[in-house]
């Protein structure tokens, strides 16, 4: 008698049911705070790589995210320092970013509602995430400083701080973090 070779339908079946299960544990491990806070300090690190490459090209820091995907956006009202930046343009300098209609950017994959604008504090420019919870901003602010997660996170540019939370409340359910791409 013959012998057929090869699986049947149910073991199939079975091995399939037994990746899926394997596949929403793995899931549900990467989708933590931890990993949600180091993702939005990378995110902010590369959004502030490409803001520096913008201004190499330009001249000054923009104060919206359009002008570094979109060269009709690169205007002087779109500029830092109110000159045309359009015709020393050399971008883009990123992929397309979801934005609103402020041209600040939408980075709810890390947390629902997290709004990044670019901000000018004396002599820093500085990535602003609002809205992000609590235990996300404490990640993402030791992962940029390479502190102790269990520590509060710093609210000013002391030290060697390069990522801050100001006015850091763990009470409040959703915080600021602050990364200075720029120093002048």
């Amino acid at each position: 008698m013959k012998r057929n070779k090869g699986f049947t339908l149910v073991e199939l079946m079975v091995v399939m049911v037994v990746i899926g299960i394997l596949g929403a544990v793995a899931i549900g491990f990467t989708n933590t705070d931890s990993s949600r806070g180091k993702g939005l300090y990378n995110h902010m690190v590369s959004t502030g790589e490409a803001l520096l490459r913008i201004k190499n090209d330009v001249g000054c820091n923009i104060n919206e995210f359009r002008p570094l995907f979109d060269r009709a956006e690169a205007t002087a009202e779109n500029s830092f320092c109110g000159i045309n930046i359009g015709n020393r343009w050399q971008g883009p300098y990123t992929k397309p970013l979801p934005v609103n209609d402020d041209g600040n950017l939408l980075a709810d994959r890390f947390a629902a509602e997290v709004v990044v604008t670019i901000v000018q504090d004396g002599n820093r420019f500085l990535l602003e995430a609002a809205g992000v919870p609590t235990d996300v901003a404490r990640n993402a602010v030791a992962e940029c400083n390479s502190a102790d997660v269990a520590t509060d996170p710093p609210t000013d540019f002391t030290g060697n701080a390069r990522c801050i939370s100001p006015n850091f409340n763990a009470d409040n359910g959703t915080n600021t973090v602050r990364y200075a791409f720029d120093f002048r």
